[in-house]
Formats: C-alpha cells, structure tokens, sequence
C-alpha cells in the first residue's frame, strides 16, 4: 500500500510539472549561440479570434493550441490593423527615419554624425548582443534625442521559433536596453518584418506594438549611395515609415546608407516632409 501511494503522488508531480507552462522571472543575459538550448517553458500567447472561412486552431491535450494555418504578414495587417504597425497618418506630411541592427562601431556612429549635423532624431531598433558589446553607441543615441526599439537579441527570424526562444529573445533584449537607457521600449521590430499571429497577440499582451515600414531602402544588399536615395524618394508618401540599417551583416558595406542620408534628409524637407521618431509619428509612448 505505501508503494502505491508513493507511485500515485509522484504521478501527480509529473502531473503538475508537464501541465505548467508560465515563466516565473526573467531570463539571465545569455549570449545567441545558448538562446537555442533554453528549456523554460513559455507563456501561452492569448488565443487569435479565428477570422471567417479559415481554418482555426486546435487544441491538443497540453491544452496548447495547435495553428494549422499561418498568415502573410499582409493578412495579419488587414485582420491587426492597430497591432501591426506599417505607416502613419497619410493626411499629415510627416515621415519617420528609421534603422536596424544598430548598433556597431563602424556605420553606426557617422549615421548619428549626420543626423546631429541635420538637428534630425530618428528610431532605431537594436539587436541586443550588439547593445551589450557596443553600451556607448547606445548612450550616445540616447543624449542625442534618438527612440530605441527591440529588434531581438540575437537576430533570429521570429517566425520560426519556438515560443520559448521567441519570448526570450524580446525579454533579453528589453532588459539589455533598460539597463542601458532605464526604459523598456514598447516599439518592436522583427528581424526581416517577419512574425506570427500567436507572436504578434503575446506582444500585445505585454503592451508592445510591433513597426515595420512602408518605405525600403533595400540598403541592406550593400547598395550605392545614389540607389539607396533613389529607393527611398521614389516611394515616399506622408506618414511613411522608412527603414535602412545603421549596420550590415558579415561582410556587407552600409556606406551607400550613411552617404545617401544627406541627401535623403534634404531632399524631404525640401518637399515639406516633417522629420520625427517613431513615437511622434504614431503619437505614442516610446517606453511600456
């Protein structure tokens, strides 16, 4: 008999361990190559509101729901209009300079010498191992008036991790930028725009708002200074949200990006465009 109450209460603990599922603190500052082998469970993302004639969700017995359809990043703008950020106020002639994977030690400070040069703040959205390895690029953007945003710790694409990996990639990176700064950004950028709807809703949840954008330089492919002033003029419209890159990938050269910005910024406030942070733009908070 004292056996099989033994083996009924460890049964409960099992139990009551594969039934969990919420984190109870923050992950501690790893870096990118441990992010895959976290073992903490996730918080559950709140469940989306199946939109008519698609399939829905279903949920297994861990009572974790099972998406059996993913959306385009176009569908979740149309369904999350309010949640999935791409522009402004297109009746009111603003636009937003906005740059990712900031920041580095070599482009990243000549974009902020042109922005100073030009009395212009701008948004941008770091990769939080960066942050840790470059804190005085991040002061400085800081005391020059710049918006920081989350663009997750390691670079990863977001849509294809697992909840686990895709909170703590947010967390990690909110806390890098709150030690650094002393706010938790409410703006988030996906790396490469890309997110799912579970994604998108738990973000929501955490009272963050996710920013893409609706005008692309394309500098990221290392472009000329006159294709990247090109891409971004030629799309222009009031209440866009411009995206480059204040740092490159391996061996990608930004220079095209910090010789155009110049001329971009010029040629906007030629033609009436009012220059703002994200925050301004959206009319929002820039911290949670």
């Amino acid at each position: 008999m004292p056996k099989l109450l033994l083996l009924f209460t460890v049964f409960l603990l099992m139990t009551a361990v594969c039934a969990g599922g919420r984190e109870t603190g923050s992950p501690a500052l790893i870096p990118p190559s441990a992010l895959a082998s976290q073992e903490a469970a996730a918080e559950p993302a709140p469940k989306p509101s199946p939109p008519a004639n698609k399939t829905t969700g279903r949920t297994d017995n861990t009572g974790k729901t099972k998406r059996s359809r993913t959306l385009t990043l176009a569908q979740l703008h149309r369904k999350y209009p309010q949640l999935l950020i791409l522009n402004g106020n297109p009746l009111v002639r603003q636009a937003a300079l906005t740059f990712d994977d900031a920041p580095d030690n070599k482009y990243t400070p000549r974009v902020l010498d042109v922005l100073r040069e030009h009395h212009v703040q701008a948004t941008f959205f770091v990769v939080g191992w960066r942050a840790e390895k470059y804190p005085d690029v991040i002061r400085r953007m800081v005391r020059e008036g710049h918006i920081i945003g989350n663009h997750s710790y390691s670079h990863a694409d977001l849509s294809r991790l697992s909840d686990t990996r895709f909170q703590t990639e947010i967390r990690q990176t909110e806390m890098v930028i709150h030690h650094l700064t002393g706010y938790t950004p409410k703006l988030v950028r996906p790396p490469y725009g890309s997110i799912k709807e579970h994604q998108l809703l738990w973000l929501e949840s955490r009272n963050s708002l996710v920013t893409n954008w609706n005008v692309d330089s394309l500098d990221w492919r290392g472009l000329k200074a006159p294709q990247v002033t090109r891409n971004v003029l030629s799309t222009m419209k009031p209440g866009a949200i411009i995206l480059q890159h204040s740092s490159g990938g391996r061996g990608i050269d930004m220079t095209g990006t910090v010789q155009a910005l110049p001329t971009i910024i010029t040629k906007l406030q030629g033609e009436g465009y009012e220059l703002v942070t994200l925050p301004e733009l959206l009319h929002i908070s820039k911290s949670k």
